[in-house]
Order: C-alpha cells, then sequence, then structure tokens
C-alpha cells in the first residue's frame, strides 16, 4: 500500500505495525510516518500530523475505535479484511457517524470480482501498467520451496512476517499427466 499511494498521486502515509521492531521495515516499505499499536496509536498518530482523510483498515473492527478518533472530518474509514481475527463488532450507529462527519466502508476485491468484474480488470491494468512503467515496484522474498510455505504461513500468523512472497514451484510440475473425461 505504501509504494501504490504516491505511484497514483496521494499524499503522506501513517502506517501502524502490531509491534515496535516492526517499524524500520514499514519506512522502508514507503510510509512518512510509523506507529506501533502496542501504545496509544490514535495519540501518536495526532501527534505525528493531526488527522487522516482515509483509514484503510485491513484489522476488521479490531481498530474502529482507533480509526474513529483519527480520521478527520468528511473522512472515510475503509475496512477490508479481517486479519484481527475473531468475531466483527458491530459499526457504530448513524448519529455517532454524522457526528463525526465519518463514512465508514467495507471493500472486498473477491466480491468486487463478481459483481463489477470489469471495474477490477481496469485497476489491474492500471496496477501492472504502474509495474511494467517501474513506477512501482514491491521487494519480494522468494522462498526456496513449497515445503518451506508453512513455515512462512506460521511467521506471518505470528506477525514476524513482512513483505511479499513468493514459492518457487519446481520446473516439474509442470510434466502433470491429467486424466481424460469431462
Amino acid at each position: 500500500m505504501a509504494r501504490l499511494v504516491p505511484a497514483l498521486g496521494g499524499g503522506r502515509l501513517i502506517g501502524t505495525v502490531g509491534r515496535a521492531d516492526k517499524i524500520p521495515a514499514a519506512r522502508e516499505s514507503g510510509y512518512d510516518v510509523v506507529v506501533s499499536r502496542d501504545g496509544d496509536p490514535a495519540e501518536a498518530i495526532r501527534a505525528a500530523g493531526g488527522t487522516v482523510d482515509v483509514v484503510l483498515d485491513p484489522l476488521g473492527t479490531t481498530m474502529l475505535e482507533t480509526d474513529l478518533a483519527v480520521t478527520a472530518p468528511g473522512g472515510r474509514i475503509v475496512l477490508f479484511g479481517n486479519a484481527g481475527g475473531g468475531e466483527t463488532a458491530a459499526l457504530p450507529d448513524l448519529q455517532r457517524l454524522r457526528a463525526g462527519n465519518v463514512a465508514v466502508a467495507g471493500f472486498s476485491i473477491s466480491s468486487l470480482a463478481v459483481t463489477a468484474p470489469d471495474r477490477v480488470a481496469r485497476a489491474l491494468r492500471r496496477l501492472l501498467g504502474l509495474l511494467a512503467d517501474g513506477r512501482l515496484t514491491f521487494p519480494v522474498t522468494e522462498v526456496g520451496s513449497l515445503a518451506e510455505v508453512p513455515g512462512v504461513h506460521q511467521r506471518l500468523a505470528e506477525g514476524r512476517g513482512t513483505g511479499k512472497y513468493v514459492a518457487r514451484v519446481a520446473e516439474s510440475w509442470g510434466k502433470v499427466a491429467l486424466p481424460a473425461g469431462r
């Protein structure tokens, strides 16, 4: 996200991480300010620049109170995952949202692909164009084999992983015989 927003002409990026030891990696990936969620992230975000116009939150409703505390009047909170795990809490009532002049929205790329595949295709073409032009790059960690993938999943589940991972698949996989029939 931190590399995509500037490539699309966006502004200053404030990111949060689950642990303070992840701050350097987040800064390296392009965030202007990074705060740890183990303290008071709302206060740290306000101290770093006040409020924000758009909150992109992959944690479900886990951080919704913080999101509401840092979103500027007229701002938007977009919930696009549930990386925080567990049950999602109820959204704030309309009176609270009106009082803060804040909108809360949900986003699912898989649902959008079903309901508006043309929009997803346009977005993917734009993203691939940015990659092809070199205006957008992503550091990737190559995993040597599929046997190493469970270890990567464990690292991610424990909050120790950073960046993107790609598993190398042996060339012999291309020689799979499929049964004839339907």
